[in-house]
């Protein structure tokens, strides 16, 4: 027995269902029963039209939202980053930081107030608004007197809804989810009961009271010290100001929550309108126990919301994401489950012709629904990660979304059926939805590279705003609506070719940037990752149109691992296969990332064996040929110089990755004094060097080629380089580099593992100083790649000195000649440097190095300011 008990915990913990969970799904399994039954004693009890004034009641009543505008969602995040740094003790009382207390106590004293008035809102206003737009229809029902009541009631109910809130943000989640449980049962017993003895519309009355009956008891019970500490005293120091933290989240949520009524509720009402009441109590019906579908796998999802906020106001990024995707997994699959088991109740009640199916919608209009809600609550996990962060970037999509629903189903439900009105709902969701999780994507990229989340999202909105103010106002929406259509496309592909490819075991890849870092290093990490048992062996395509291509030599040395496709039109067609998860291989995350990258991981278990090119035989004879004609005596060896400059791929905001090559003379020099030869490598538009001895041009030489490009490359002694990608095509030969002058602060650990690297510094104008490392990697500044970013911030980087890329080019050439050496203070430095790098930092984990003699100069950097 203690064996299948231990088993059946172990697998509740691995679907993620803890205490609050389990209560959660008790709850809507009790929806599950409590609410067919309901309806079933309305179809009893009351008469078509009485139906149709219950569930129009409950829409109209649903217009509270424009009373609370979203605060109790702000509630639960807020508290929940206020509660990371307090808990509860076994008497009841908070305690931990007096600090995070005190706002805590602010934030009770203010959202009282605010529903306190709130609650007068709704008992007078709401009702007298209801009055007014029930009266259109006449009727012998007497519905007045009750739906006052039931306005008088709710209004009271509102009031505690800042004590839910705060327990809920405050992680009492298990109780408070137990509670609902309770209070679950007792509301429906009380609707049973009510209708049964014929209360009638009296019966939505007594129940909202003596649900508030039961919470005031339980509250006073379980929770009066913690309602005392909060609700019956004043903020001893810190204050949260509602006009500066609050209300911009509230705003937004206060919208999105607008929206929605427009969203879920607004069909009854219009349908009410003009279809009368009985078809509004056909549709509410249906729409009441679609609500129970939805709230099922909400079970799993609402109960973490808090973790959420906890996570992220800890800064687990990595948690928080691995227990986001858990439960998004978990929430569509039992959404989509339960609404099979609805539909099929449905189907059959209508394939029996049962009575009972007459008080719902026909199957047809009731699929479209059941379809287009689905569609729509598969955001719903997105939207609550998101507002976990105190943010709601969704607000734009949700009025669109709304405003469009709302037009659709008044048009729509004013001219034509109600069949009609499902179509619309779901036109609108396939619209909307996907720019939802488009949202989602870019957000969670902004927020979690580091802790600058504001800053990114601003750098973005001004972009946008410049591209709108440059193209016209409906550049961002055309754009938008662009990338969703080829999204949806791209699905569209994936999902009907997916048989075929895992038949096959086929998987695309297109190679999306014409740089020749992204031609080397995403194949090579891609093929490495398969060689590792990493990921499942694919017969792999490589879409690689000619426009994508830096050097179509290169290329060819792939054609070992992949079937390469070069032809521009097909290569069109079949990249929707490839932007599909089912069907394509993601290969931008191996390497070129704004965060971290994957390389480190994949180099790490790689080193030691082979590179995966090796230079053939053919272009090893026309290399050295070539070598003979610049004058280069055979069996002499050389390096590969390589300074970035703007001429090859044009301004792209990227110039502080550029170098100037007057900087490497003096490495130049040290090179040929210990008997190589110096190559500089690049196109025509890069400054020209100086003549010197043993020094060749070859930018501005007509033996230029791309073929002599990977000779050189491929077998240099070792590659000095700058912050570009040209030095990768000697990684992929295994062959090393020494990479100078490196603005991608996180990234300073070259690709190979034998490599070596230095960044730039980076000069605080405003400080007249250099920030130390730990000042740089423990902010944004370390992921920074734009120019406009570094201006904003009135930083500058600083090229590396021409005696730094000296040392670093003679440290490279004794480890190529094995004779380097590294005491054990060079060893604790490099260990300092690299515990300054986090998850999050593009080369974390890499097993290259910083320069030895650069860490050794700038060691004061490594210290705390």
């Amino acid at each position: 027995m203690k064996t299948i008990l231990q088993k059946s915990r172990e697998l509740l913990h691995k679907i993620e269902v803890d205490r609050a969970v389990f209560f959660g799904i008790l709850t809507k399994v009790w929806s599950i029963v409590s609410g067919p039954l309901t309806a079933l004693l309305i179809i009893l009890k009351f008469n078509p039209e009485l139906q149709g004034y219950y569930y129009t009641f409950s829409s109209l009543l649903a217009l509270q939202v424009f009373v609370e505008l979203g605060l109790g969602t702000v509630i639960i995040q807020f508290a929940s980053h206020e509660w990371s740094k307090l808990k509860l003790d076994n008497q009841g009382s908070i305690t931990g930081d007096k600090h995070a207390l005190s706002r805590l106590v602010s934030l009770a004293n203010i959202t009282f107030k605010w529903y306190l008035v709130g609650g007068v809102i709704i008992a007078f206003g709401l009702g007298l608004g209801g009055y007014l737009f029930l009266k259109s229809q006449a009727s012998n029902i007497s519905w007045s007197s009750p739906w006052f009541a039931l306005c008088f009631f709710t209004g009271i109910s509102v009031c505690l809804i800042p004590v839910w809130s705060l327990l809920e943000g405050c992680n009492q989640v298990s109780v408070v989810y137990t509670y609902r449980f309770i209070q679950g049962i007792i509301t429906n017993l009380t609707i049973w009961i009510a209708l049964f003895l014929g209360a009638k519309l009296w019966t939505a009355s007594i129940s909202v009271l003596v649900t508030i009956l039961f919470g005031v008891a339980f509250l006073k019970y379980k929770y009066w010290r913690f309602i005392k500490e909060l609700f019956f005293s004043q903020p001893i120091e810190a204050h949260i100001e509602w006009l500066k933290e609050i209300f911009p989240m509230q705003w937004r949520i206060a919208l999105s929550w607008i929206s929605g009524y427009f969203v879920f509720s607004l069909f009854t009402p219009i349908i009410f309108r003009y279809h009368g009441a009985v078809n509004a109590g056909r549709f509410g019906m249906t729409w009441s126990l679609v609500g129970v579908v939805s709230a099922v796998s909400g079970a799993w999802l609402f109960p973490k919301a808090p973790k959420f906020g906890i996570l992220i106001a800890k800064k687990e990024y990595l948690e928080l994401d691995a227990l986001f995707l858990r439960i998004t997994k978990i929430f569509i699959f039992i959404m989509i489950l339960s609404a099979l088991a609805f539909w099929s109740a449905v189907f059959f009640l209508n394939k029996i012709s049962h009575p009972f199916a007459l008080r719902l919608l026909p199957l047809f209009p009731t699929t479209i629904f059941l379809i287009a809600q689905v569609m729509m609550m598969s955001s719903l996990p997105f939207s609550v990660y998101l507002r976990a962060h105190k943010k709601e970037p969704v607000l734009f999509v949700s009025l669109i979304g709304a405003a469009l629903i709302g037009l659709s189903t008044y048009f729509l439900g004013k001219y034509y059926s109600i069949t009609a009105v499902a179509f619309g709902y779901l036109a609108v969701n396939i619209i909307i939805v996907p720019f939802i999780g488009l949202v989602w994507y870019r957000c969670r990229k902004s927020w979690h590279g580091n802790d600058y989340s504001a800053e990114k999202l601003s750098l973005r909105n001004e972009y946008i705003y410049m591209k709108i103010k440059e193209k016209g106002i409906f550049y961002g929406i055309r754009k938008a609506v662009k990338h969703c259509l080829y999204a949806v496309v791209c699905q569209l592909c994936g999902i009907v070719t997916y048989p075929i490819c895992r038949l096959f075991n086929l998987k695309f890849i297109f190679l999306s940037e014409r740089a020749i870092g992204h031609l080397c290093i995403e194949l090579d990490c891609y093929v490495k990752e398969g060689l590792l048992g990493l990921r499942k062996n694919y017969k792999t395509i490589l879409l690689a149109p000619l426009a994508k291509v830096a050097n179509t030599h290169l290329l060819g040395y792939w054609e070992s691992y992949f079937k390469i496709i070069r032809s521009p039109w097909l290569c069109f067609l079949l990249e929707p296969f490839a932007r599909n998860r089912l069907t394509g291989y993601p290969t931008y995350h191996f390497a070129f990332s704004e965060d971290s990258s994957h390389f480190p991981e994949i180099q790490k278990k790689f080193n030691g064996q082979p590179a995966l090119l090796s230079l053939k035989e053919a272009d090893r004879q026309y290399g050295e040929a070539c070598l003979r004609q610049m004058g280069i005596p055979e069996g002499s060896w050389f390096v590969c110089v390589h300074c970035r400059e703007d001429g090859y791929l044009g301004n792209v905001n990227q110039s502080l990755r550029n170098a100037d090559i007057r900087n490497y003379l003096l490495a130049i020099e040290a090179i040929v004094k210990r008997g190589g030869w110096v190559i500089r490598m690049g196109d025509p538009s890069v400054k020209a060097l100086p003549a010197m001895g043993r020094v060749i041009d070859y930018a501005h030489s007509n033996m230029r080629s791309e073929q002599m490009d990977v000779f050189l490359c491929a077998s240099c002694k070792f590659f000095l380089g700058s912050d570009s990608g040209l030095y990768h095509v000697s990684s992929v030969f295994g062959i090393p580099a020494a990479v100078a002058n490196y603005a991608h602060f996180s990234g300073v650990l070259p690709y190979g593992p034998s490599d070596i690297g230095i960044p730039k510094l980076i000069w605080s104008e405003k400080e007249k100083r250099y920030l130390t490392f730990k000042e740089v990697l423990g902010s944004s500044i370390g992921q920074y790649l734009f120019d406009h970013l570094f201006i904003r911030a009135d930083l500058r980087p600083v090229e590396n000195s021409a005696e730094d890329i000296r040392d670093l080019a003679m440290e490279m050439l004794d480890k190529a000649e094995g004779i380097i050496q590294y005491s054990k203070d060079d060893v604790l430095l490099q260990e300092r440097f690299k515990l300054l790098l986090s998850p999050q930092h593009y080369s974390f984990g890499a097993i290259s190095s910083v320069g030895r003699d650069f860490l050794r100069k700038h060691s004061s950097l490594l210290e705390d300011k």
